[in-house]
């Protein structure tokens, strides 16, 4: 008897959990897998408008892949820009990330005060780059005619500095080098956010005895660093990464995104999809691959020995 109700309780607590995952499954399959598959389908298909009628498609098999890779060259070429942007990016990001959250996770006076007097760059910088995806600075730059070329697009630029410098008297090749420094600067901590974030919190995961145990073996700075930070904060580091690698290639500035999108406003719809596939293929195989590669050096440990 008392199996029964415990049988009962267990269903009725399934059919609750599927009564309410209902509205995000619905939303799944209207807005997500639907719309995959009509891109699907449009990638093999030539697509054109018909007034009165919509859109009519005519299977074509791989045409569009065809001249995506072969007819049109700025693909080919847009997608080996954002690989290489992707190499150099990445990799500064990443150390940023982990430099910067090792050093605001270290125990000083006043540490809370510093994080948010870090992160405030952080938060305008993500502020800044939605304006300029939305067009505001750039309208705001062409209406203000009292701004110099130099000083209306850029992170320097936003501060008025790379005009205070050139009203100094500096050299336009010295200002055109610091306002580019300033803007690597920028860009790397404007990426570097979530990043650092995810890495803080797998620093404060780890557990202070065995620092403790490490010092009382005599173990300096660096030996903890590569023996007990790097180790356990393995996982977090390959997330930082996929997540780093998929910005850089989603990001509205990539050369890719920004042909696929042109080619839609063009009302290509088939180039488009395919394009789209293609390089969504091309990016999976890439994360696979660094996954894969990155999980042999995630150290793993069982809690139970």
């Amino acid at each position: 008897m008392k199996g029964y109700y415990a049988s009962r309780l267990a269903r009725e607590k399934a059919r609750t959990g599927v009564v309410f995952s209902l509205p995000v499954i619905f939303g799944l399959i209207v807005m997500f897998i639907i719309p995959l598959m009509q891109s699907l389908y449009m990638a093999f298909s030539s697509v054109s408008i018909i007034q009165q009628e919509g859109f009519s498609f005519k299977f074509t098999g791989l045409e569009n892949f065809k001249y995506a890779f072969t007819e049109n060259a700025e693909y080919s070429k847009g997608f080996v820009t954002a690989l290489l942007n992707m190499l150099k990016t990445v990799p500064v990001v990443l150390f940023m990330s982990i430099f910067c959250a090792m050093l605001i996770n270290s125990e000083f006076r006043g540490r809370a005060i510093a994080r948010v007097i870090f992160f405030l760059p952080i938060v305008y910088a993500s502020s800044a780059m939605l304006n300029i995806d939305s067009g505001d600075v750039m309208q705001e730059a062409m209406q203000n005619s009292s701004y110099s070329t130099v000083s209306s697009t850029s992170g320097l630029g936003g501060f008025r500095l790379a005009e205070l410098v050139s009203q100094i008297g500096f050299p336009e090749e010295f200002v055109e080098l610091i306002e580019g420094i300033v803007d690597s600067i920028y860009n790397v901590i404007q990426l570097s956010g979530v990043q650092i974030i995810i890495m803080l919190a797998a620093l404060q995961s780890i557990s202070p005895s065995l620092y403790e145990a490490a010092y009382v073996e005599g173990a300096g700075g660096w030996e903890k660093f590569w023996l007990i930070t790097l180790p356990m904060s393995s996982s977090s580091i390959i997330l930082c990464l996929i997540y780093s690698v998929i910005y850089s290639f989603t990001s509205f500035d990539n050369p890719v995104v920004s042909l696929t999108k042109q080619m839609m406003s063009d009302m290509k719809y088939g180039y488009s999809a395919a394009m789209s596939w293609a390089y969504f293929l091309i990016v999976f195989i890439i994360l696979g691959l660094i996954y894969g590669i990155g999980n042999r050096f995630v150290f793993t440990y069982d809690k139970n020995k």
